[in-house]
């Protein structure tokens, strides 16, 4: 019997895979036969921030929305990565008149001032307001001189009821029309039932400066509101001329968070109603953290998760040696990721992980929520 040549291995180093190609890992093969130690590992997939769309003006660029890769650096128009796009194809260019805010519908009673407005941004515009009788099949210019500036006020008659009014903006090159607003008549039912006909619902916002709004509708005649908030046990009014309003619109802030909001309606005999409560609630939070504390052997893999809610969150994972004074980020992929997987070696013990997690918005103070931290421990 011939004693076994035995095998003639070759060391072959590992290659990391990417978003789309497999890589393997660090292995070892023999020439004489099929011995082999290889083992693939799949592609990571892309990992997509989204950009939203935004509308050109004339003095900015806008964009449609698009999604980056932030491993490989590539561009997408959808939320999946498949369809990939050249730098910049998104931009579009400033346009010559931009219509800024739109007429908003109105209501006036018989014998009134009836008053439409809009805004624009351009160099030399003019304005002419038109009105339509046929919900906007056709248009007839309005002749007074009041017509032709950006803010149109005029007499309310039972006639305009139903009336349909929009402007057209000029640069004398180039004409822009604005959204059509409607004209209702305002009548007083002297009838009509002091009531809470729709409560405010919970609301959740981001927390980055954005707008939340409130609303209340009721029946009545002469109503007015007065929004207030739950402050150390009492009702309290908010100043602002905005909560004077049935929909109460503000700016979210992150210590806004659980604050309780209602309002409360008067009529025209001084009779008052207090809406039910509602709950301001973050759309961007951490949900939940990761573990205080893991345990491996070295060698065995180690995966640490966090939870956020949000949108187009993004991840990043940090470690410390010294007990959190100070925090250096992670490089590989991985560490990018809601769920942090990695390879445990003796040197990692007694290292405590974190992760820095930001919203779409951007990378303000506001914007950037930092977990739990999770020590890790060798077995």
């Amino acid at each position: 019997m011939l004693p076994a040549l035995g095998h003639d291995v070759t060391q072959y180093e590992g290659k990391e895979a990417t978003c789309t190609e497999s890589g393997w890992e660090a292995y070892e093969a023999c020439s004489k036969c099929d011995y082999t130690t290889y083992k693939e590992t799949p592609a990571t997939g892309h990992s997509l921030t989204m950009t939203e769309a935004r509308e050109a003006t004339c003095t900015e660029t806008g964009n449609s929305a698009y999604w980056t890769c932030s491993d490989c650096g590539k561009y997408f128009s959808d939320a999946e990565g498949k369809n990939e796009i050249e730098e910049n194809s998104w931009v579009i260019p400033c346009v010559a008149i931009a219509i800024t805010t739109q007429p908003a519908d109105v209501c006036a009673a018989t014998g009134t001032t009836a008053a439409f407005s809009v805004e624009a941004e351009g160099e030399d515009l003019t304005y002419q307001w038109q009105y339509s009788k046929d919900s906007g099949e056709t248009w007839i210019t309005c002749s007074s001189d009041a017509a032709k500036s950006a803010s149109f006020e005029f007499k309310m008659y039972n006639s305009f009821v139903g009336r349909q009014y929009r402007c057209a903006v000029s640069n004398g090159t180039e004409t822009v029309y604005s959204d059509a607003a409607t004209l209702t008549n305002k009548t007083v039912d002297k009838e009509a039932a002091f009531a809470i006909t729709s409560e405010p619902e919970a609301t959740t916002a981001a927390i980055t400066g954005k707008n939340v709004t409130l609303s209340v509708t009721a029946t009545g005649n002469d109503l007015t509101y007065q929004w207030q908030r739950l402050s150390d046990g009492e009702w309290v009014d908010c100043t602002s001329s905005a909560a004077k309003k049935a929909s109460f619109t503000f700016e979210m802030y992150k210590t806004f968070e659980g604050r309780q909001y209602r309002c409360v309606v008067t009529d025209a005999e001084g009779n008052t109603l207090v809406s039910n409560a509602t709950t301001l609630a973050l759309a961007f939070a951490i949900t939940n953290e990761p573990v205080s504390s893991v345990e491996a052997a070295a060698g065995d893999t180690v995966s640490i998760k966090v939870a956020a809610s949000g949108d187009s969150l993004t991840y990043q994972w940090q470690y410390s040696k010294d007990g959190g004074e100070t925090w250096t980020t992670c490089t590989s992929t991985a560490s990018k990721k809601a769920t942090f997987t990695f390879k445990m070696y003796k040197n990692f013990a007694g290292r405590i992980y974190r992760c820095v997690v930001t919203n779409a918005a951007g990378t303000s103070e506001e914007e950037v929520l930092v977990s739990g931290t999770s020590a890790l421990g060798l077995k």
